[in-house]
């Protein structure tokens, strides 16, 4: 259309010559009803949309918020601990466990904002639920639950306050050098800490539970710090084990240096101790009576594995051993014996091997007169053996699985509640839950918001008139 086109239109419009239709009066009353009822229906659905799409926000966000620890109930108190038959792996997105006793615990990787950080997961004794134990000044060693599944030893990090104060020493890909040991009681979250006076920082080498309330602990001192030559470096020097009763005195020195009991070759009952220190075969003793008593007998071989022992001291002085010094590998056969006196010592009498039981990788205890035994648990129809906690008769070598595992990461890696293995119930094992990764949560939530928030607006700018 050219531009006289138009004047001329424009004019013959003006003159009247051209006719415009005009809505009539109802009509325009009915277009703006409708429009209006759009209106509200739409921005009914846009407010109903955002509404949800931002309470999903909301609640991802949740998990990241220091809420704290619900606490335990006193109708959970009165709960006895029981065993679950199975454990699961556990996922990097479950919550806080509440202050209770638990039967199990595991290094495992927990989720954070800025990705993964390593964490211990614990079994609730009580609920068998699952949840990470909040240890902000945990050092990366090795931890220690007790055999009721009570208390929890773990290695404190923290900033060495020694004389001189040298430069800090890490290891295991810690940030802070560790400075002592912490007793947390896990059903009042109350914590017993001990601090060494430390140059550079401790080695945390063993924590050992003689029962519920006694702690034998064994570190070194580093020689030095961080900066120091390579070919300086991982050197640490021992003070001396110590024995502790948090709560009621403080640490004293371990009458025995050569003998520092261990998870993986001792074993404790009823005060006694029995195990090995590689070069004088079997070893007894009473730490309360400070008595040390020689053993004869065949030491056995040694474990791969810091949760499970190669020695089972039992009641009515049995005793239980992986192997023999002719075969030092596990997995490998179960010998049983009995303590009798012998001279000033002990000898292990009437030695035999469990009947059928070839492939142990180690021993945790007794429960009901059987032997609690790591090994392998025969699958259902064509599925691969499990490791497993088997309980074992000695005399006819008869076992049924007392806990299993499921998953990828092994029965080896949790560390178990001895005491409980040996008295509580065995309960069915309950799946821990398998959260959403809450940041791709936040992020679905949050990008689904923008979207609706943008359609909504698109939309009104298309439909803002009747």
């Amino acid at each position: 259309m050219t531009g006289s086109d138009l004047e001329d239109r424009l004019a013959r419009l003006a003159d009247g010559e051209v006719s415009a239709p005009t809505p009539r009066p109802d009509d325009l009353w009915k277009r703006g009803r409708r429009w209006q009822r759009r209106r509200r229906v739409f921005a009914a659905v846009t407010g109903a949309a955002v509404v949800v799409l931002a309470s999903g926000l909301v609640t991802s966000v949740l998990p990241f918020m220091d809420t704290g620890a619900p606490d335990a109930g006193p109708a959970a108190n009165e709960v006895a601990p029981r065993i679950p038959d199975r454990l699961f792996e556990p996922s990097p997105w479950l919550g806080t466990l509440p202050d209770e006793p638990v039967v199990a615990v595991m290094d495992a990787l927990r989720g954070s904002w800025r990705g993964t950080d390593l964490g211990l997961v614990g079994i609730s004794a009580l609920t068998g639920e699952y949840g990470f134990l909040d240890l902000p000044d945990r050092a990366g060693d090795a931890v220690a639950l007790s055999p009721d599944g009570e208390r929890l030893a773990y290695w404190l990090a923290g900033e060495p306050a020694g004389e001189p104060a040298g430069e800090p020493q890490v290891d295991f890909g810690q940030t802070r050098p560790t400075v002592g040991v912490v007793v947390r009681d896990l059903r009042t979250g109350e914590e017993h800490r001990h601090h060494v006076e430390t140059e550079h920082g401790l080695r945390g080498w063993s924590l050992f539970w003689m029962d519920e309330d006694t702690l034998v602990f064994d570190y070194g001192q580093f020689t030095v710090g961080a900066s120091a030559p390579e070919e300086d470096q991982g050197g640490s020097v021992s003070e001396g084990a110590l024995w502790w009763r948090p709560g009621e005195s403080a640490p004293v020195k371990w009458p025995w240096r050569r003998q520092v009991p261990s998870v993986e070759f001792w074993s404790a009952r009823d005060g006694d101790l029995l195990g090995t220190d590689g070069e004088a075969g079997l070893i007894m003793l009473d730490a309360g009576q400070g008595k040390r008593t020689p053993v004869q007998g065949d030491a056995g071989a040694e474990v791969s594995s810091s949760q499970v022992s190669t020695v089972a001291l039992g009641p009515d002085m049995q005793v239980a051993l992986i192997g023999s010094k002719r075969s030092q590998q596990t997995p490998n056969r179960v010998w049983v014996s009995r303590l009798t006196p012998q001279g000033e010592g002990l000898a292990l009498a009437d030695r035999t091997a469990i009947p059928g039981v070839r492939k142990a990788y180690g021993l945790l205890g007794w429960r009901d007169g059987d032997l609690l035994a790591m090994m392998t648990v025969a699958g259902e129809g064509t599925a691969p053996d499990r490791t497993g906690v088997v309980a074992v008769d000695p005399a006819t070598g008869d076992r049924h699985p007392v806990v299993t595992e499921s998953g990828e990461t092994g029965l080896s890696s949790w560390q178990l509640a001895r005491g409980l293995l040996e008295t509580a119930e065995v309960v069915e094992g309950r799946q821990p839950p398998d959260p959403l990764d809450p940041r791709l949560a936040v992020a679905l939530w949050a990008g689904g918001l923008v979207v609706v928030v943008l359609g909504a607006f698109l939309v009104w700018r298309r439909r803002g008139r009747p």
